[in-house]
């Protein structure tokens, strides 16, 4: 079954963010159409970034915030995590290019991840507690800067 629970899309028994279901729509979308003049590779590199960065960001929460990683991820999720990151090099390699914009976002996830965790790395989880809008804050514009600073320097070409 799937539903809403306040900012969590709930699939089964796993709260998903809304903020990252969306990240990853956008990623995916603007990676997509910047590589839109071949549809197999539009989609391929679509789902490789959206996948590998937030994968990546999902580690870094996880370090960060203390959460263990054990047992967290279906077997076939590993998988799907491995493999994106993987890929995610691939495409870095082949793809990615150093760019003003680039640079911009990627410093102001940089800066905006320190000062989370400056301020105690406060977040949110699905529960009946209120919402604390500045950890939410900080939690939507990191997982939107480094997705971002990323897909915006991906080119066709290096």
């Amino acid at each position: 079954m799937i539903y809403l629970d306040r900012l969590w899309l709930v699939v089964g028994s796993a709260p998903i963010r809304l903020s990252t279901v969306i990240t990853l729509l956008l990623v995916f979308g603007f990676v997509a159409w910047r590589f839109r003049t071949n549809r197999k590779s539009a989609f391929y590199n679509g789902v490789v970034a959206a996948l590998a960065t937030l994968g990546l960001y999902e580690v870094l929460f996880n370090l960060t915030g203390g959460l263990p990683p054990f047992d967290m991820l279906p077997f076939w999720a590993v998988g799907l995590f491995v493999c994106s990151m993987l890929l995610g090099l691939l495409q870095a390699k082949n793809h990615f290019v150093w760019g003003r914009l680039s640079v911009i976002l990627l410093s102001a996830f940089v800066i905006d991840w320190l000062i989370w965790v400056q301020v105690g790395f406060p977040f949110n989880l699905p529960s009946t507690q209120p919402l604390d809008l500045a950890a939410e804050g900080l939690n939507v514009t990191t997982k939107l800067l480094l997705p971002f600073g990323y897909a915006i320097g991906l080119r066709k070409g290096k």
